[in-house]
Parts: structure tokens; sequence; C-alpha cells
């Protein structure tokens, strides 16, 4: 069936006042799709926003494993900066990566950066979480060395320290409400990636 609406019809029969009115019908019709067009916006609504949001959530899931991943290949790198220097224990200064500014502790994985002889060697951070800033923005470049209160600036500005165990630097992605960490242990140089999306927690390990 076929919908079409009435323009408004002048009625003359009152003396040439020129009232207007619409008929009944034409009324009735208005009404009717507002309606329909409510109930189809409706279930498209119901319909899209979740498969939106999940694809959200897959954006920054992917950007957590991508931003994990070059940080483990960067302290893997690092690794095989000091070995080439012939494993030298303890070093203030990483010869062959980023600005050769990164520290290492005794066993060639990074503890400190920017620090030159007064970095730290020690893979016990207490709670000094401008250690974890440090070698996150050495490692990762592009970075600044600007600090607002406990962020950490990169270029995606969008992670907060946190230190959960005493040798481990976690990163934690601050973007739209979405559950993300990497965390970073100073003792072995490991990696791990944490993402969720949903209900389930998804735990990466670089290689």
């Amino acid at each position: 069936m076929k919908i079409a609406f009435r323009n408004p019809i002048r009625c003359v029969s009152d003396g040439g006042r020129g009232n207007f009115y619409s008929p009944p019908s034409a009324l009735g019709a208005s009404l009717f799709e507002f309606i329909v067009t409510v109930i189809i916006i409706s279930v498209l609504m119901a319909v899209l926003i979740p498969r939106f949001q999940k694809n959200v959530d897959e954006a920054h899931e992917l950007s957590v494993q991508v931003t994990g991943q070059a940080l483990s290949s960067a302290v893997n790198l690092v690794h095989m900066n000091w070995i080439m220097m012939g494993q030298p224990q303890e070093v203030d200064r990483i010869i062959g990566f980023g600005k050769n500014d990164v520290a290492s502790s005794s066993k060639g994985w990074p503890t400190d950066a920017r620090r030159g002889v007064d970095a730290s060697h020690k893979v016990e951070l207490g709670k000094d979480k401008t250690r974890c800033r440090r070698i996150w923005n050495a490692l990762l470049r592009g970075a600044t060395d600007k600090e607002v209160g406990e962020r950490t600036l990169s270029h995606w500005d969008a992670y907060e320290i946190e230190i959960p165990r005493s040798t481990v630097c976690r990163y934690v992605y601050v973007v739209g409400g979405y559950t993300g960490y990497i965390d970073y242990d100073l003792t072995d140089g490991s990696v791990e990636i944490y993402a969720k999306e949903g209900p389930d927690e998804h735990v990466f390990k670089p290689q």
C-alpha cells in the first residue's frame, strides 16, 4: 500500500475566511509513518551499536597488542646489543640502540634510560614510576620527556604507569574505557600483553 502526504485543503465555504484543515486520513498516515520510522531506527540501533562497540574494542585490543610487540622487540634489541658489547655486566649506555642512552641490569635487560652515570641498574623499582616512564620513552621513541602526573607520554598519549610488583612496569591503556595493559619485567626482560574483549581476557607473550 502506498501512502502519500496530502497538502492542506483550503476551505472557502465559511465566508471566505480561508481556514485550512487536513483530512483525518492524512493526519493518520503521518502519525503511522512516524511510528514506523521510530521502530525502524530503534531496531537498527539495537543491531548496529553492539557491532560498532565490538569493532571499537577490537581496534583498542589491536593497538595494545601492536604497542606491546614494539616494546618487546625494543627490549630484545637492547639485550642483543648488550651481548654484542661482550656482556659487560651493568651498563650505563647500551651502544647501538636509539640514542645510546639505555642502561641495563647485570643480565643485559633495560632498567633505566636518559640518566647517564646516574642511571639505576636495579631490577627493584620500589615506587619509582618515573623510571618506568624513562624506559618506555627511550625504547619506543617518538616520545617526550614531559611528565604529567603519573601519565607516560608517547605519541599515543594513551598509557598510564602502575607498579603491580616490585620488578614490573605496567603500562595501562586508558583510551575509551577499554581494559588492557602491558607488563615489562626488569628481571628477565619479559613482556606480557593483557587485552580484554567483553568478559574474556587474553594474554599475549611476544616471542
